[in-house]
């Protein structure tokens, strides 16, 4: 059975009358939360009506929630505000207790349930904000609550659920736990009936992209979704292909990367282990925001009216027309170039100055990849403006997403190590037409055409639709080519050189027969698909 996680059950229009009776409750003596053992920092409870058995006692045992109880009495405290006790009498349901509970600055209240704690089990604890901050943040079973002062939610807290106060102010929340009449269950089901415990249960499930539960950020619990939905069959990837450049696009903006970013989310089956894994990337609120912008513009195709640069010259242009590629010089340092090097050496654990070193059977390497997608040097050798400026003058638009993509190691050939591969070949599938698209790459080390240059058949992008459609050969054995009929160029340059190539070029690197090896970091600009 799929249970409700959380309901906006009501907004009330006594908010600031509550607010002002805060004031004289704040002066009130509070008392620590007694489970320390679940919290960090600051959470302290004012108890507003309790167990008729604990009315006389000490406030510790007034501040328990949920007993098994059948009567239930207003303290003194409750009196002091009397716009509280209205709104309380308001509701419709058989309230059991009220607190107010609050959670000061910097601290939080750690991952745990209260069993039994649901409509489905007759019991309900709603919650009213009465004071927070844009930077606390409420999850129940990974799922952000936007919980806003002056609403009423209903939570779930049968389900795994914590709170950070990452703000400023303390948060102050009125907490109820009542009993779920027919009227409150049926308030959860008609406000929430999406908001299910198992988000993959099925197509009809998926969230949609404004959905923020998920770490804050715009589409990331429907991608998930659609990957646990895949892992279990259950899924018509077809149906949803038109959303594969948004899917790519919220794990580049997010600085994780199309690779690492799938396979986490193919390895973690519970939402509050992606919300640990997205916490780890240590996104700032300001970040967050700027990554749902832009992912909401993208999704609703609104298009930028930014001027496109002009960096490049009519013969540059030409050229790229042409031939299909370019090579922009001096796009990094020789300083950027050392460090990013010295980067990769650190990663491999090798040293430059011992060859032996250099050739490693390690799961760090994928043939001449590296597993290393991010790094504060790599990041910001992509910030560079000039890099932005020239693929936007080429796609002849301002609404590009970086990607964060790994870096490689082509070491010389020895008796013991031959070149890996990838020879040439296409990241794409061969259908014509061919859609535009680039792809590129910086050199960290001065290459020359014998040191496991870039290779590419300039050109072709102006055959390839037509190469495609005179063959009758389905898209995986067109890749199978023997390239040694083939125009292939070496492309040589200098460390710092920005190579960029449209994708329609088959290309790949080469064999190293020098005596130094070539590092270059891939890098990439690209549009999100505006169909989907």
């Amino acid at each position: 059975m799929n249970h409700c996680l959380f309901s906006l059950i009501t907004t009330t229009e006594l908010l600031q009358s509550m607010q002002r009776e805060l004031q004289l409750l704040a002066q009130q003596h509070w008392c620590a939360h007694v489970n320390q053992a679940d919290y960090t920092g600051g959470w302290d409870v004012l108890a507003l009506r309790c167990a008729g058995k604990h009315q006389q006692a000490h406030a510790i045992l007034q501040s328990f929630a949920i007993e098994q109880d059948t009567e239930w009495r207003d303290l003194p405290a409750l009196d002091l505000a009397p716009t509280v006790k209205t709104f309380l009498g308001q509701l419709p349901v058989p309230i059991k207790s009220v607190r107010l509970m609050r959670l000061q600055p910097g601290a939080m209240i750690k991952p745990h349930r209260d069993y039994g704690l649901c409509v489905e089990q007759g019991e309900a604890r709603l919650h009213l904000p009465l004071q927070t901050n844009v930077d606390l943040q409420f999850y129940v079973a990974g799922r952000l609550v936007p919980m806003q002062e002056g609403q009423l939610w209903y939570i779930n807290a049968d389900q795994m659920h914590w709170v950070e106060n990452k703000g400023t102010s303390a948060r102050i929340n009125l907490v109820i736990d009542c009993e779920a009449n027919d009227w409150l269950q049926q308030q959860v089901q008609m406000q929430a009936p999406h908001q299910q415990v198992n988000p993959a249960s099925g197509p009809g499930a998926l969230a949609a992209s404004a959905d923020l539960s998920l770490g804050g950020i715009f589409h990331l619990l429907r991608l998930w979704q659609k990957i646990q939905l895949k892992i279990q069959r259950q899924l018509d990837t077809a149906a949803y292909a038109d959303e594969w450049s948004l899917d790519t696009a919220v794990l580049d903006l997010c600085g994780i990367g199309l690779e690492p970013g799938l396979q986490a989310l193919h390895q973690f089956h519970q939402t509050a282990d992606i919300v640990s894994w997205i916490q780890s990337i240590s996104l700032t609120k300001a970040q967050i925001t700027d990554i749902n912008q832009k992912l909401q513009l993208k999704a609703d195709t609104a298009l930028s009216t930014e001027p496109v640069p002009q960096v490049l010259n009519q013969a540059q242009l030409e050229f790229w027309h042409s031939q299909g590629y370019l090579v922009i010089p001096g796009l990094l340092t020789k300083e950027q170039c050392k460090r990013s090097c010295d980067v990769i050496w650190q990663y491999l654990q090798a040293d430059p100055a011992k060859p032996d070193s250099w050739y490693q059977n390690t799961d760090k390497m994928q043939k001449i990849m590296l597993q290393l997608f991010r790094h504060p040097v790599l990041d910001a050798n992509r910030k560079q403006p000039l890099i932005r400026q020239i693929f936007e003058q080429l796609w002849q638009s301002t609404d590009l997403i970086m990607t964060t993509d790994r870096v490689s190691f082509n070491p010389p050939e020895t008796q013991a190590w031959r070149f890996p591969g990838p020879d040439l070949h296409w990241d794409i599938e061969l259908i014509a037409p061919v859609p535009f698209g680039t792809q590129g790459l910086i050199y960290l080390t001065d290459t020359t055409e014998q040191q496991g240059a870039f290779c590419c058949v300039p050109g072709f992008h102006l055959q390839i639709d037509g190469w495609i459609s005179s063959h009758n050969e389905h898209p995986t054995e067109l890749q199978q080519q023997d390239w040694s009929g083939w125009p292939v160029k070496a492309i040589a340059a200098k460390a710092g050189d920005l190579i960029i190539w449209h994708q329609a070029l088959p290309h790949g690197a080469s064999r190293n027969k020098a005596q130094w090896p070539r590092m270059v970091q891939y890098i990439n600009m690209y549009q999100v698909n505006t169909d989907a």
